[in-house]
């Protein structure tokens, strides 16, 4: 891996390890290869960087008789994909296989496109990405005038090199634990990106008609219009990967330089997580499960788009699920499958939406309705008035804190006295990474946060602690994080907090009334895992402001 050979380059050259360490570092950061900075930075002398990288590998550098006089298969691949990844073919061997000049062997899966574009099985050999570039712009001055031509041929959704690139693009997101795969087309190539541990990173840069190829597909296993390249599409399809099951859902779009597609992957097998488990606080767990000890009433928990509310209905609803209960649900996707619980999905296309089933279980004699998601000013008042008949609710909000929760019900119309008395508890979540517990430094320092803060979690401002820090290494990616682990606030709606509802108060005083009868707000249970050592401050900052 790249970064195994970072290390040997910084005991190679000790001497230079700050600014290479700075080097490095940048062209992580930009999604650079790290052979071609420090090439490009003079750090190391080329022909000794070469030799060191050939080494590593075990393959052969490239001399000068091996580059072309004429451009190789250069009318079939990309030329910007082949700039940017520093790979020039050099010929095609007796045996058919394609001789690539490569500046950064590790860069395996853009070896392997070119490989999958040509229907070639290929060899490479090190060469300088200088030179690399040098010859590519003699050979397709075009290039550097920015006039690329277009593809000869279109890559099409059956042809098996486009299979065998998409299973592995699935195949190295599950690897890396991503949540969703992105891919779009840019104005010279085609990026794939994954979101790990909700921070998106580049996987892949193919060309354009490898990329449609891609997208085509996809659309064919989801069953999707594959003509139909400007409209946005939905739809979702069911792999199996590193012999697991997996739901993908699907959003196709059109983009300034072609189309795009967001692939969300939903283990088909996700286990269930107990409520104790999940990250709340002894004391957040006790209102937690005075609420669920209720016969009736309204529990949200509320946050943005993958907050993790879904996992947190998941939990309360399996704590309350035994047989004594009848308990339904109605979900978009169904993520988790609960035994004893009826789960139905809704199904706009025949008439199953939120509202129309939840009209239906009132039927059903439920003694829980789990509403997935209230969306709209019709499943919010139905949801309200079956918490005020006898059933308890547990539905999700988008929303972006506990006392948000409250000022948006009424916006959507449910009138300030029903909410008073119907809303039991609001949970308000978001995810932070968890810091790698192979490479975290440990710090002394006084914790940037404020004096209201600190005084939740029983500190003084002023007063150093003991913290912790990402620093990066093998089992993180360089990242410094692996993980997620959720921060909570978790709202009671108690006497004083039932009459502000009543006299529609603001989000602020509403927040305010919960701190003072002992709600920890986000970024003090936040900072409350900072001192556990599982996250850090800068993260908690970032995910609770955000």
């Amino acid at each position: 891996m790249a970064n195994v050979f970072a290390d040997t380059l910084l005991k190679q050259y000790p001497e230079r390890a700050d600014a290479l360490c700075a080097v490095i570092a940048e062209a992580e950061r930009e999604g650079e290869s790290i052979v071609s900075a420090v090439e490009r930075t003079g750090l190391v002398d080329p022909a000794l960087l070469l030799g060191l990288v050939a080494k590593y590998h075990q393959i052969d550098c490239v001399v000068a008789d091996d580059y072309p006089l004429d451009a190789v298969l250069i009318d079939g691949l990309s030329l910007a994909f082949l700039r940017m990844h520093s790979i020039l073919p050099l010929k095609i061997m007796p045996d058919g296989k394609l001789l690539l000049a490569v500046a950064d062997p590790w860069q395996t899966l853009a070896i392997e496109a070119v490989g999958i574009a040509t229907k070639r099985k290929v060899l490479i050999k090190a060469a300088s990405a200088r030179n690399i570039l040098d010859h590519i712009d003699r050979l397709a001055p075009e290039v550097v005038s920015g006039e690329e031509p277009e593809f000869e041929r279109e890559v099409f959704g059956q042809d098996p090199p486009v299979v065998e690139l998409l299973n592995r693009i699935f195949s190295d997101a599950a690897n890396a634990r991503a949540t969703d795969i992105h891919l779009e087309a840019e104005r010279r190539v085609f990026a794939i990106r994954i979101r790990v541990d909700g921070m998106l990173r580049l996987l892949l840069q193919v060309p354009h008609a490898m990329g449609r190829g891609l997208l085509a597909r996809i659309k064919i296993l989801s069953g999707l219009n594959v003509a139909e390249r400007r409209l946005s599409q939905d739809g979702n399809m069911r792999t199996r990967i590193h012999a697991s099951d997996y739901d993908v859902r699907i959003t196709t779009f059109s983009v300034t330089h072609g189309e795009a597609a967001v692939l969300r992957l939903l283990p088909g097998s996700r286990n269930l997580m107990r409520l104790s488990s999940i990250g709340f606080s002894e004391g957040d767990l006790f209102r937690i499960q005075s609420s669920l000890s209720l016969s009736s009433g309204l529990i949200i928990a509320t946050g943005p788009t993958g907050s993790g509310k879904t996992t947190s209905l998941a939990s309360l609803v399996s704590e309350l699920n035994t047989p004594e209960r009848k308990i339904v649900s109605i979900e978009d996707p169904v993520e988790y499958q609960i035994p004893g619980v009826s789960q139905t999905q809704i199904r706009p296309d025949i008439g199953i939406t939120f509202a129309s089933a939840l009209r239906s279980f009132m039927r059903a004699d439920p003694d829980v309705i789990m509403i997935g998601e209230m969306r709209d000013k019709e499943t919010v008042q139905i949801g309200v008035q079956a918490s005020l008949t006898g059933h308890l609710v547990l539905t999700t909000l988008h929303t972006t804190s506990a006392s948000g929760a409250i000022t948006r019900l009424v916006d959507m119309g449910v009138e300030p006295f029903l909410l008073a008395s119907s809303l039991s508890l609001v949970i308000g979540q978001r995810l932070v990474r968890v810091l790698c517990p192979h490479c975290r430094d440990s710090v002394e320092m006084s914790p940037p946060f404020s004096e209201m803060v600190l005084r939740q979690v029983g500190g003084k401002s002023g007063r150093a602690v003991r913290l912790f820090r990402p620093k990066g290494c093998l089992h993180c990616s360089q990242t410094g994080y692996r993980g997620r682990v959720a921060i909570f606030e978790v709202m009671t709606i108690d006497a004083k907090l039932q009459e502000l509802i009543r006299l529609n108060a603001s989000s602020q005083e509403l927040e305010a009334m919960a701190v003072s009868s002992g709600m920890k707000t986000l970024i003090a249970d936040g900072y409350a895992k900072c001192l556990a050592g599982l996250t850090s401050p800068e993260e908690v900052i970032r995910v609770a402001n955000g």
